[in-house]
């Protein structure tokens, strides 16, 4: 499935490195070195956005290594591989009909810990 192209210009001003990738039909958005919350570890860490249904949820958001000092229902984390390489990602759903940016934000902003 494509990504919607009417946000691509609001993604790159975010995220200025951020890569389309496509795997089996599924395409991604790579985002190397996404800066994670005040607080978790790593500050930075690539990962690898899926936003659309996958793993029973509507999107993901993939680290190439697994946040730590994360709230506690984030320490569930799950491993999966994709285009060849592992990531971790949280069990946590964000709700559907958010642009792109809105989403990875979402993903983002579970992470903290209040």
């Amino acid at each position: 499935m494509p990504l919607p192209t009417d946000q691509d210009d609001e993604l790159v001003s975010l995220y200025p490195d951020a890569q389309v990738a496509s795997e089996g039909g599924t395409e991604f958005v790579l985002l190397p070195g996404l800066d994670l919350p005040e607080g978790v570890t790593p500050t930075r860490v690539d990962a690898l956005f899926c936003p659309t249904a996958r793993d029973g949820y509507p999107s993901r958001l993939y680290y190439a290594v697994a946040p730590q000092n994360t709230p506690p229902q984030f320490r569930n984390i799950n491993a999966s591989h994709v285009m060849g390489r592992p990531w971790y990602a949280c069990s946590w759903r964000v709700r559907t009909g958010l642009r792109l940016a809105q989403a990875i934000r979402a993903h983002l902003d579970a992470l903290k810990r209040s």
